[in-house]
């Protein structure tokens, strides 16, 4: 593929990140269902990055094209325009594929010289009918492992869930340039879905002031949304294994569904002497509570790539999951562990409460990986691709 060849390194960048070269400017769409300003997922937090990026860093004109989006939309640097299901249609439940005829009609009045998706369902099969029809380029950045399934889970109960997968499926047939988050996912990617990455780009955030930490007591956190996927429910039980610690607090933050695992992490945190249900916080205090945190904790049964993660090891904070280590970065770089059940969860978390120099360490290698690799310039790196993707056009899909 002729962008493989072209997408160069960031040598050409300045020190900040920025693209020297910049293409005359051009209008870049960024299609998901919901704006992070109404959700906070961690696909709308990225998606909201890089529309920070291109409007503050480039001459592009940046659109965020959503369903859901906030009340206000004149506090963004970048314009925020929604598309509306049909109205008999608005609930989830009839499914995404609802949305394609109003995401069509607004694609055509933005005229956008390149699209950009970073969620799975019937909006990927939506932004690449468009460009398909209107011979532009579109872009898929993978957000979930478990998209990359040989039959991804994509759709909701409802009599459109056949219809939404078969727009995924068709969108990531059809998509002109594919986005990995880690290298597992671009082996998944031609494993199961027989597509290529075009390149590998991990998440990324700003990177922030160090601010020391409280030395006692020590905070442990776990932030994501309550959904079973995440068992919520498995922290809970850690936070009870260590119920007799004084000198340790449990804290748990996210938005929380009716869920059983949902309902039995938050009783069980409640009623704890050293454990705390925050709800759900917004992005900025999020990090504040990483800062004041001395380990991240992740039960989730499969990610993508936990923007958690990169934010708390920016702060100086070692993660702990069951299931997850991304590309294996916390086993190669000794900035967390993989424990791979709750059992042994409860002895890492046991060591690293215990041993300060061990914690503390992690915690100092995380930030310096992590400042490195996972900053504004993978911004620029998307920016770079998506460029390189308006001056290449559509290209040739070869599906093996």
């Amino acid at each position: 593929m002729p962008i493989l060849s072209n997408l160069r390194s960031l040598q050409s960048t300045s020190p900040a990140g920025t693209p020297i070269d910049r293409t005359p400017m051009s209008t870049i769409c960024i299609l998901e269902p919901t704006h992070w300003g109404k959700f906070q997922g961690g696909a709308e937090i990225q998606s909201h990055f890089l529309a920070n990026y291109i409007a503050d860093e480039t001459n592009h004109t940046v659109v965020y094209l959503a369903r859901w989006i906030p009340e206000v939309v004149s506090t963004y640097r970048y314009k925020i325009l929604p598309y509306k299901a049909p109205r008999l249609l608005q609930h989830l439940r009839w499914g995404q594929s609802c949305d394609s005829i109003s995401i069509y009609q607004q694609l055509r009045r933005i005229n956008p010289d390149v699209i950009l998706q970073m969620q799975a369902g019937a909006y990927v099969g939506a932004g690449a009918f468009y460009a398909k029809r209107n011979n532009k380029p579109f872009v898929w950045y993978i957000a979930s492992d478990r998209d990359l399934e040989a039959n991804p889970p994509v759709g909701v109960e409802s009599p459109f869930k056949y219809v939404d997968r078969r727009l995924f499926k068709y969108g990531i047939e059809n998509a002109d340039y594919i986005i990995a988050q880690t290298k597992f996912q671009e082996r998944m990617l031609l494993a199961n879905l027989k597509r290529q990455a075009v390149a590998v780009i991990h998440n990324f955030h700003p990177v922030p002031d160090m601010i020391e930490k409280p030395a006692t007591p020590l905070i442990v956190s776990w932030i994501a949304n309550l959904k079973p996927l995440k068992q919520p429910q498995l922290f809970a039980r850690l936070a009870e294994a260590f119920k007799h610690r004084t000198d340790v607090s449990f804290v748990m933050a996210g938005r929380a569904d009716n869920s059983a695992e949902s309902r039995e992490a938050i009783e069980v945190l409640k009623r704890l002497p050293n454990g705390k249900y925050l709800g759900e916080l917004q992005l900025d205090e999020v990090n504040t509570l990483l800062e004041q945190s001395h380990v991240l904790i992740n039960t989730s049964e499969y990610e993508g790539f936990p923007n958690t993660f990169v934010q708390a090891w920016l702060r100086g904070v070692p993660t702990l999951s069951i299931n997850v280590d991304p590309d294996n970065l916390m086993r190669t770089h000794s900035i967390g562990r993989m424990s791979g059940s709750l059992e042994k969860l409860i002895d890492d978390l046991q060591e690293f409460t215990m041993n300060n120099e061990l914690r503390i360490s992690s915690g100092n290698r995380a930030r310096e990986f992590s400042s490195q690799n996972f900053s504004l310039r993978n911004a620029a790196k998307v920016v770079e691709l998506l460029e390189a993707a308006i001056r290449q056009g559509k290209v040739q899909i070869k599906i093996r």
